[in-house]
């Protein structure tokens, strides 16, 4: 228990394990609540909201798409699946955020709560910090499944969303009135029982379908910048979740049709892959029967020939995260549909090219075609221009090469939160998670660009390839794989063919 605590009205969560709470005891609490807060803080206000902290808010992927034509209505449906790592990090996060403010709980333990148990909440928007230790007193004694609370950190919009927001609004309280909730499709003359009120003196009791505000939020705090982070980057729905939602909306305004099964697993969430072939010898290919068309357009509105195929894959490939999917359909082999994206030409000019990508069973989007629709202009900028580094033939390219890609790969790693790890025997979590190194192995260890980075000591030698390592800056091996995958990235873009490695320690 922290002592000297500011005076404040805070919004304070009692955790429970879900296990081990039945759900009457909930009235129970409410009643040793309650007999605090009419005893001691008679004047205050404030709502109570309850239920399971519910880490797969965020967590859940769609994973599968299906139309069902059987029965009288037939029905369009999905299915989440949820992602255990991710799960993991928001657990941790859960955790450290609890910790950053006044707490009475064992914020070390948790995280591998959450992952373990179901946790119930029981939250209080604006109550007297002075209370907690008298309620916890009485709930401690009487409740073995009680884990403690901790004041909500209201400028975190994860730990505000699941301890607080996304947790179901039983009942306000204002001067000695108790306003219970009754859901929507109840009849609130069918009054809820809540015998457990009886003989703690209300001034009155009333039921109400009234449904209280969220709490506002507070300006980001420390803690809720490294959730907003999060959220940010591994929350986001990730491509192959895009293509499913398309599906399912396509499904749901077509009339009729066949029953469909679409289901994508690990594979098919891979990263996408952009081969040579499509780009290179057939959308770049003035030669081709059917590709000269769109590489005349390429050549002539963004300079993108056969040579410099990379500028275009490079892009392509990065932009397809980024964008939305027109035009789904599911086919006998494959979903294919299309992604607009804006891709910048050496010349400077930017255009949107219409991509055609396909996820075949057990494989990651693979693309198909892409092209320059007349009316493409756009003001739009292609995510990998700044990585873009002009004067090939002057002396400082590669100096200017390496700075841009490392910046660039710094940032992505910097943004990454990697997933924490739990040792047996320890308590608390490594929120680094697993420890490796990762590295950026060019194709071609005698190239120009190879030579200088052995010159300025950048590389080191291997067999007959260069390797940039990501740096010792790294302990994480995940940070280190996105600081290699993003440096990798920036020097495919300016035409260094490269792979990425990385190992355990």
């Amino acid at each position: 228990m922290i002592d000297n605590y500011p005076i404040a009205m805070p919004t304070i969560a009692f955790l429970f394990n879900g296990s081990e709470t039945d759900y009457g005891d909930f009235y129970e609490i409410y009643h040793v609540i309650f007999a605090q807060v009419l005893t001691r803080a008679r004047d205050s206000s404030f709502q109570l909201r309850g239920g399971t902290v519910s880490l797969s808010r965020f967590s859940s992927r769609m994973s599968a798409v299906e139309r069902n034509t059987r029965g009288r209505y037939p029905s369009v449906g999905h299915t989440e699946t949820d992602d255990k790592q991710l799960r993991a990090t928001l657990a941790f996060r859960f955790a450290a955020s609890a910790a950053s403010v006044h707490h009475q709980i064992d914020t070390d333990t948790l995280s591998m709560t959450l992952l373990q148990v179901p946790v119930e909440a029981i939250a209080a928007s604006e109550l007297p910090i002075d209370l907690t230790e008298h309620i916890t007193q009485r709930i401690s004694a009487d409740f073995p499944g009680y884990l403690g609370w901790f004041e909500v950190d209201r400028g975190d919009p994860l730990m505000l969303t699941l301890a607080a927001n996304g947790l179901i609004p039983f009942c306000t309280y204002d001067d000695g009135i108790l306003n219970w909730v009754v859901p929507f499709d109840h009849d609130p003359a069918e009054k809820a029982e809540i015998s457990w009120a009886e003989g703690l003196g209300f001034a009155a009791v009333r039921w109400t379908t009234e449904t209280p505000e969220y709490l506002p939020e507070e300006p980001l705090s420390e803690g809720g910048a490294a959730s907003t982070k999060l959220l940010q980057t591994r929350g986001r729905p990730q491509h192959a979740e895009k293509v499913l939602r398309a599906l399912q909306e396509g499904l749901d305004t077509a009339s009729g049709g066949p029953e469909i099964t679409v289901e994508f697993g690990r594979e098919e969430f891979g990263e996408p892959r952009v081969d040579v072939r499509k780009t290179r010898d057939y959308c770049l290919n003035d030669q081709h029967e059917k590709g000269k068309h769109k590489a005349l357009l390429f050549k002539q509105q963004l300079g993108i020939t056969a040579a410099n195929w990379y500028v275009l894959a490079e892009q392509l490939a990065a932009g397809i995260e980024e964008k939305l999917v027109n035009r789904p359909e599911r086919t006998k082999w494959a979903v294919q549909y299309e992604v607009k994206i804006p891709v910048t030409g050496p010349n400077g000019v930017t255009r949107l090219v219409t991509s055609g990508w396909k996820i075949e069973k057990g494989q990651p989007p693979f693309l198909t075609s892409a092209y320059i629709e007349k009316g493409a202009e756009t003001d739009e900028p292609s995510s990998l221009a700044p990585l873009m580094v002009d004067g090939v033939e002057e002396v400082d390219f590669f100096r200017r090469l390496f700075d841009r890609a490392h910046a660039h790969a710094l940032q992505k790693a910097e943004e990454w939160t990697p997933t924490p790890m739990w040792i047996v025997g320890f308590e608390k979590a490594i929120p680094e998670g697993m420890i490796g190194s990762a590295w950026v192995e060019l194709q071609d260890g005698k190239s120009p660009f190879a030579r200088w980075l052995r010159k300025h000591q950048l590389c080191s030698a291997h067999s007959r390839s260069r390797r940039i390592p990501a740096g010792t800056r790294f302990q994480s091996v995940e940070k280190a794989q996105k600081y290699s995958e993003a440096f990798a990235r920036a020097l495919r873009l300016n035409g260094v063919a490269c792979n990425v490695g990385w190992r355990l320690d």
